[in-house]
C-alpha cells in the first residue's frame, strides 16, 4: 500500500482521475488510507535521491521507465538527442521524487522530469516534448503540423487517455476489472482519432512527431500478453501502427519499452473480460 501510495503522489493529475474514478469504494478507502499514512521518504543514507549531471549541452531525464508518460521523452531522447540524452532512475515506488534533489527540479514531485545542461528545468511530458523538438528535433513538431500535433497531444491526455485507464491500468496491476462496455469505449476513440489523425502512416503524415511519440507507449501496451489475456485486440488500423513505427525506431524502441513490458508482464492477477461486442 506504501508503495503505490507513493506512486499516486507522483502521478499527473490525469493520471489521479483516470485511477480514481475506476477504483472501487472499498479499494479507494485503503488507497485514501494509504496515501495518508506513508511514511516520508528518507533523505540521508542510501535512500536518498542524488541528480546527476546533465551531459554537456544535452538532456538530464528523471522518472520511472514503467510510466508511459516518461516512455515518450525516452522515445525522444534515444532517437534524437544519441550522447546528448541522458536517463536517471528516480524509483516513485521508493518515494525518491520527495528527495530535494528533485523536489528542486519539479517542485510538483511527478515524473517525467527533466534538467538541461544550462540548468533549465522541465516537466509535464507534451510541453517537455514541444521543448526538446524545437531545441533538437524541430522535424518531429514541423511548423505546418503543430495545430495538428498539439490537437493529438491534447487528446491523447484526455479522451484516449480515460478510456485506456480502464483497460491498461488494468494491465499494469494497478487498476479494477474492467467493465464489459470498456473495450467499445476505447475503441470509438480510436476510431475517431485514427479519422482525425492518420492521415498517413502516422499522426499528419509518414514522419514521426512528438505527438507519435507521446502515443506509442499506450498503444502498444494494449498489445502485450498480458492485455491479450484479457480478450482485448487492438483495432487493425492501429496495430498498422504501431508495427510501422516500432520498425522504423528498432532498437530505440526496445530499449525505451523494455521495464515497462517486464512489468506489465509479471501481472499474474489478468483475468479475461467478457466485453461487449
Amino acid at each position: 500500500a506504501a508503495g503505490m501510495a507513493a506512486a499516486v503522489k507522483a502521478s499527473s493529475d490525469e493520471d489521479l482521475k483516470t485511477v480514481l474514478k475506476a477504483l472501487t469504494p472499498e479499494n479507494l478507502a485503503k488507497l485514501k488510507e494509504a496515501v495518508a499514512t506513508s511514511p516520508p521518504p528518507a533523505t540521508n543514507g542510501t535512500a536518498a535521491w542524488k541528480i546527476d549531471a546533465a551531459p554537456e549541452g544535452g538532456v538530464l531525464l528523471c522518472g520511472h521507465p514503467g510510466s508511459g508518460n516518461v516512455i515518450a521523452v525516452m522515445l525522444f531522447g534515444l532517437q534524437h538527442l544519441k550522447d546528448k540524452y541522458k536517463f536517471q532512475m528516480c524509483d516513485i515506488m521508493k518515494g525518491e521524487q520527495m528527495s530535494p534533489d528533485f523536489l528542486a527540479m519539479n517542485p510538483f514531485h511527478q515524473v517525467p522530469s527533466a534538467k538541461m545542461a544550462d540548468g533549465t528545468n522541465l516537466y509535464e511530458s507534451s510541453a517537455s516534448l514541444r521543448y526538446f523538438a524545437n531545441k533538437f528535433a524541430p522535424e518531429t513538431y514541423p511548423a505546418d503540423k503543430q495545430l495538428i500535433i498539439d490537437i493529438a497531444l491534447d487528446k491523447r491526455q484526455s479522451d484516449f487517455y480515460k478510456a485506456w485507464g480502464a483497460i491498461g491500468y488494468y494491465g499494469m496491476g494497478i487498476g479494477p476489472k474492467p467493465e464489459k462496455d470498456a473495450a467499445k469505449k476505447l475503441n470509438s476513440v480510436l476510431a475517431t482519432m485514427a479519422t482525425a489523425f492518420l492521415s498517413g502512416k502516422y499522426i499528419g503524415g509518414d514522419t514521426l512527431t512528438i505527438a507519435d511519440y507521446s502515443l506509442l507507449p499506450l498503444i502498444n501496451t494494449l498489445t502485450l500478453p498480458t492485455l491479450q489475456k484479457t480478450g482485448y485486440t487492438l483495432p487493425e488500423r492501429w496495430a498498422t501502427y504501431l508495427a510501422d513505427a516500432k520498425a522504423e525506431l528498432g532498437d530505440v524502441f526496445s530499449e525505451a519499452v523494455k521495464v515497462h513490458e517486464g512489468w506489465v508482464g509479471s501481472n499474474e492477477k489478468v483475468e479475461a473480460v467478457e466485453f461487449d461486442s
